[in-house]
């Protein structure tokens, strides 16, 4: 990427461009994967064409190496049989491949933690119906634990008896937990929990431990202990090393050492793009949800100059939250008076000022998130007023709303035609810098020419910035200090005023209930959607209103909510 200009150019290699923008920027891409990122990963493989099927067939089949490698590991022994426990998700599916891949060679047992009718997955119900076939002609055990659990054991801990009886034996018996995966949040929940106890307890035992080993696949299981882990395409989240993670630092080490990393086919740059995860990974409306349940946003801006802007943002908020009031300057609220679905707090004069700050920063605890700075305008006493509002709100003890930054507000906070653009830095606005620029709440969505406003503060404080920026552009990005991600959607015909007031208006909708970053991401992707959708309809003709009046059925076709 041209840091320059931050044009993409399509005919040049975009990781390599990328990894130029993560350099400049300081962004460091993390060395594990959140659950919610891997989701969002897997669904984006099959927006772009590599289905789930194909990644749970390679992990399979990754697994099947790496349990041959890890029995020649052991001299001259042979695992006399293998047990599978499978839960009802994906891992479960990943290990019907493995049992598939195993019976081959060897005694293969599968044991299902759930009824068959429980497993949720398409390819994983496709991976249990071709197992189930092989079970037909012998080669393949199934059992169900809930129907099974004592006679299962019982069976086991006998034939580990028979093992270890005898003074030669180089027979060991393997169990594959595959049982949850990146999916469990909490504590386990029976028979998930009963598994893992009998298991442990087959390990521990002083007679077994020599003719038994445990591998899991993908994660390890909560509370199991395994002698390796077959981890996919990144290392979990197990490793991530923060408070909330109750492993301590000995624990996380000895878990990292037994994980074996394996690649399952998916491509670099799936990393680096939007796409359905991002949608799907947003929280849904409840049947059972009242008013104000599902957010409340508030829209700042508009000014005796523009009247439009907060309303288009507004507009776009509503199809998402339950609630929207526009706060604004007496000549917008005139306009919004046409459109009953918004609340609207008046406050007097042409521009916001220092004398609405108080109020504003009181009635903004009431909502999710904020939209700034839509039609705002560049008025000095409204410069004077984002300062002072910035300052209360990111003062304020208790949690604030997620606070998209947008238009004229970015441009404010580092105004370009300073004698020196570092002296603001330095000295008079280096506190409220910091409160910005390192709250991971804060989303900024600048264009090509509103990034030149606050570069240099990205630049100067790249080490400790934590905040989301949208940089909006024939290809969007979106990026903080631990992701970077491009978006693919949109068209030309977007290039019409009032399509960027709409984004703010979705990122604050969707992250009225859901994480700054991955709302970020979803926003223009489904803006985009929007235009791409107008475009096969009507050709570029379209302007922000035809947008804002698809964007209910786009978000129907592409949303469960």
């Amino acid at each position: 990427m041209d840091l320059n200009n931050t044009k993409l150019d399509l005919g040049n290699n975009i990781i390599n461009q990328l990894k130029n923008f993560e350099q400049k920027f300081k962004i460091i891409q993390k060395k594990y994967i959140t659950t919610a990122e891997m989701n969002i990963l897997d669904n984006n493989c099959e927006y772009y064409g590599i289905s789930k099927r194909i990644l749970m067939e390679n992990a399979g089949i990754q697994a099947y190496n790496e349990v041959i490698n890890h029995e020649k590991q052991s001299e001259n022994t042979t695992y006399a049989e293998i047990y599978l426990f499978c839960g009802k998700g994906n891992n479960g599916g990943d290990g019907f491949v493995l049992a598939r891949h195993l019976s081959k060679s060897y005694r293969v047992n599968v044991v299902l933690l759930n009824n068959e009718d429980e497993i949720k997955t398409q390819e994983s119900k496709e991976n249990f119906d071709i197992i189930h076939n092989i079970y037909k002609f012998g080669n393949i055990n199934i059992y169900t634990l809930k129907k099974d659990f004592e006679k299962l054991f019982l069976n086991i801990s006998y034939k580990l008896d028979t093992i270890a009886n005898k003074d030669d034996s180089k027979k060991k018996i393997l169990l594959v937990d595959a049982m949850l995966g990146t999916g469990i949040s909490g504590n386990l929940r029976h028979p998930y929990d009963k598994c893992m106890e009998s298991l442990n307890l087959l390990k521990n035992n002083v007679n077994y431990n020599n003719y038994v080993d445990i591998i899991s696949l993908d994660t390890e299981t909560k509370g199991l202990i395994s002698d390796k882990i077959i981890t996919f395409h990144n290392y979990k989240d197990d490793y991530k090393e923060d408070k909330s993670n109750n492993l301590n630092l000995n624990e996380k080490s000895t878990n990292k050492n037994k994980t074996v990393l394996k690649e399952i086919g998916i491509p670099d740059y799936i990393n680096y793009v939007i796409g359905m995860g991002e949608l799907k990974s947003l929280s849904k409306t409840k049947e059972d949800s009242h008013k104000g349940n599902n957010g409340r946003t508030l829209i700042i801006g508009g000014s005796k100059d523009y009247y439009g802007a907060p309303i288009f943002s507004a507009v776009a908020a509503s199809k998402i939250v339950d609630v929207v009031t526009v706060a604004t300057v007496n000549p917008v609220a005139s306009a919004l008076k046409n459109y009953p679905e918004l609340m609207i707090k008046e406050f007097n004069g042409g521009c916001f000022n220092k004398h609405h700050v108080e109020e504003l920063a009181s009635i903004s605890k009431n909502y999710d998130s904020i939209v700034l700075g839509c039609g705002i305008g560049l008025n000095p006493d409204t410069k004077e007023f984002l300062e002072k509002y910035l300052n209360k709100i990111l003062s304020e003890k208790e949690a604030m709303p997620k606070l998209i930054i947008d238009a004229d507000a970015i441009k404010l906070i580092n105004p370009l035609n300073t004698d020196d653009l570092n002296e603001n830095l330095k000295e008079k606005n280096k506190e409220l810098y910091l409160k910005l620029f390192t709250n991971k709440n804060i989303v900024f969505t600048p264009h090509k020419g509103e990034f030149e406003y606050i570069k240099p503060i990205l630049e100067e404080l790249s080490d400790v910035y934590q905040s989301n920026i949208v940089l909006k552009g024939k290809i969007d990005m979106v990026f903080n200090k631990n992701n970077i991600k491009l978006n693919m959607t949109g068209n030309v015909g977007m290039t019409v005023g009032g399509t960027g007031d709409i984004l703010a208006g979705l990122i604050a909708g969707f992250s009225a209930k859901n994480d700054p970053y991955v709302s970020a991401c979803a926003g223009v992707f489904i803006n985009g959607l929007a235009g791409d959708y107008l475009y096969k309809e009507i050709g570029y003709n379209y302007n922000s209103r035809d947008i804002l009046k698809v964007m209910p059925k786009i978000l129907h076709n592409y949303l469960d909510f």
